[in-house]
């Protein structure tokens, strides 16, 4: 059996080739063969972590999006050949959200692979078996592995926000969590608005659902915000670019009582209009990361 596992990892924002040995597997363990390992913006050097900026370990194997089949396992319920999706955090186990299956909020021991350990950029990996989500017959590879991430995040920011059928959606953004907003959204049987200046993201969020895409750059984007919400209001924002004014401009669309989703935090504040917040009577949220459950509800 190959005893060697290849990897990359981001060294002075330069990839880096590793060289992991596999010494045998801890019982409860298991080691992956992995067929795909997506890109995320959490995925670099310098990464934010549990919503602070925080350097990943030098010499980590990058990648925290990631599926693969079993190759080895020391654990029952998984077979050598099985495809899983795999849960990118792990807690102490012990406390109240680990136990809720949701580690990623663990303030005992959290590590993130990719980050803390090596993670998915790899031709295989060894995870503990707590972290493999089995995968059905009809589960597509790529959809598995974004699940690690960015489609599970957006899932769980809008679970939260109670988005539902006949709600309007002001997506603000079409990059991966953006369109993975967009795809659940009209999966929901929401109305989708995208915000999103690359023309190439706004035929793919079109093709995803969304009913109106408006250009970032047209300089009169906000009077045509206001124009499309008033034909049906904005009932949620969907938010992931950490941009100042981007998140007023949602704040401004949403009706009163609506509700506003923020994710992908980097630089610092992006709010300071309070006023409109408490006025209009608003629910913001930060997604950061999510739930077993939720991946699994996204897997299924």
């Amino acid at each position: 059996m190959e005893k060697m596992i290849f990897g990359v990892a981001l060294s002075k924002k330069r990839v880096a080739p590793i060289c992991r040995p596999v010494k045998g597997l801890p019982s409860g363990w298991v080691r992956l063969d992995l067929r795909r390992a997506a890109f995320c913006g959490c995925g670099r050097e310098t990464v934010v972590y549990k919503g602070f900026r925080q350097p990943a370990r030098a010499g980590v194997i990058a990648g925290h999006q990631m599926m693969g089949t079993v190759r080895e396992s020391t654990v029952a319920c998984l077979a050598a050949g099985q495809r899983v999706a795999v849960y990118p955090y792990v807690g102490c186990g012990h406390c109240e959200v680990c136990i809720a299956r949701n580690a990623s909020l663990c303030e005992v021991s959290l590590t993130k692979l990719g980050t803390d350990v090596d993670g998915g950029w790899a031709t295989g990996i060894v995870v503990p078996g707590n972290v493999c989500v089995p995968l059905s017959d009809n589960t597509p590879d790529d959809l598995a592995a974004l699940a690690g991430c960015s489609l599970s995040t957006a899932y769980s920011g809008l679970r939260r926000v109670g988005l539902k059928r006949g709600d309007h959606l002001l997506a603000y953004n079409a990059g991966s969590l953006g369109l993975s907003a967009i795809a659940i959204a009209a999966e929901l049987g929401a109305r989708v608005t995208v915000v999103e200046p690359n023309f190439v993201r706004q035929r793919v969020a079109k093709e995803l659902g969304a009913q109106d895409i408006l250009d970032e750059h047209d300089p009169d984007l906000e009077a045509k915000i206001a124009a499309v919400g008033t034909t049906q209001a904005f009932d949620v924002a969907f938010d992931p670019t950490n941009d100042e004014a981007s998140r007023r401009r949602c704040l401004n669309a949403l009706r009163h009582g609506g509700r506003l989703v923020m994710a992908g935090e980097w630089n610092g504040p992006t709010i300071t209009d309070t006023h409109t917040i408490i006025a209009k009577q608003l629910t913001l949220i930060g997604s950061w990361a999510f739930s077993q459950d939720e991946q699994l509800a996204v897997l299924r």
